[in-house]
């Protein structure tokens, strides 16, 4: 029988009774910003990535919402609604050719 082990190398019989190392191990991923390794102008350009201001919002979902995942919510709506016209005109473009 296969069994998955956690990235920390925990069993989740132990896992349990060691519920602060099990916290740490399963949890402190989600907290972490996956940004924060990179260089600073990656993390900048990040910021004007449609996913990672999703996940964003996933993570305040989980974790508690902030005030900014207002915006996030209003430019995310805002962006899909300029692709949505983008596509509308480029398939009426090629259907009127």
């Amino acid at each position: 029988m296969l069994t998955m082990t956690p990235p920390c190398g925990l069993r989740p019989s132990r896992a349990r009774r060691r519920d602060r190392q099990s916290r740490r191990c399963f949890a402190g991923p989600l907290q972490a910003s996956p940004l924060e390794g990179l260089p600073e102008g990656f993390q900048v350009a990040a910021q004007f990535n449609p996913l990672y201001q999703l996940v964003e919002l996933v993570r305040g979902a989980a974790f508690g919402f902030e005030a900014v995942d207002l915006i996030r919510v209003a430019v995310l709506a805002g962006f899909s609604f300029v692709m949505w016209r983008v596509a509308v005109h480029q398939m009426a473009k090629r259907l009127i050719d």
